[in-house]
């Protein structure tokens, strides 16, 4: 079965400017470590319109947006290079289906953007909820992170990020018996066995996050991937 392609990503238009505020409002619901000011984010968008340094892609027609990244031309205290920073990369509830890949298009502009301007992007991920399977999709898409955020002294209750590096090496482990076909007793099938069915249940439980969780409505419909 072959791989739908990616959905369009667009300019946004001034038209698209109310539907990008009201997409920011449920962003901040969900992820917002601060207060929101409307203003600001109105002005962000509107930077984009007037090219000044902004860069607001969406998905969907006009009114029925279904997600949106904003990237700012910025610079570091220390240098006179500028790159692009990701401010935010959204992808409505409704179509989070892994089918869908509306964040990897998401992501796949902003790299397109950095290609065409001949400058690196920068971007993190900065959430209280189900971080590990947001990072495991960066890692697919951009490679191996460059740094991390810490936060001290906030209001924020952040959710452990497990990690499964223990898991991953007796895997391949037993993977390398495998391949060497050194698994031949029924207790080392059963191992084998074990370890995946834990593996599925990790990744398993990290649901809903940007590319991947319950099948959606527009997901069952061939015509709209």
């Amino acid at each position: 079965m072959s791989t739908p392609s990616l959905p369009l990503v667009r300019l946004a238009h001034p038209d698209d400017t109310d539907d990008i505020i009201d997409m920011c409002r449920r962003l901040h619901k969900e992820n917002g470590l601060f207060s929101l000011n409307e203003t600001k984010v109105r002005q962000c968008i509107e930077k984009c319109f007037r090219r000044e340094g902004s860069i607001v892609g969406v998905i969907g027609h006009p009114g029925e947006l279904k997600a949106s990244t904003c990237l700012m031309f910025s610079d570091f205290y220390y240098t006179d290079d500028w790159h692009l920073a990701e401010l935010w990369n959204f992808v409505e509830e409704d179509y989070r289906a892994a089918g869908l890949r509306y964040a990897e298009a998401l992501i796949e502009f902003g790299k397109q953007c950095a290609l065409q301007m001949r400058m690196p992007l920068f971007t993190g991920i900065i959430t209280n909820k189900q971080m590990a399977g947001k990072v495991r999709l960066y890692r697919r898409l951009y490679g191996h992170p460059v740094g991390a955020f810490f936060l001290y002294n906030g209001n924020w209750k952040t959710e452990p990020m497990v990690d499964y590096t223990d898991l991953v090496q007796r895997l391949r482990e037993q993977a390398q018996k495998c391949a060497n076909n050194k698994i031949k007793s029924r207790v080392e099938i059963e191992k084998m066995a074990s370890l995946l069915r834990e593996a599925a249940d990790a990744v398993g439980g990290e649901t809903n996050i940007w590319g991947c969780g319950k099948p959606s409505r527009e997901s069952a419909n061939p015509v709209n991937r």
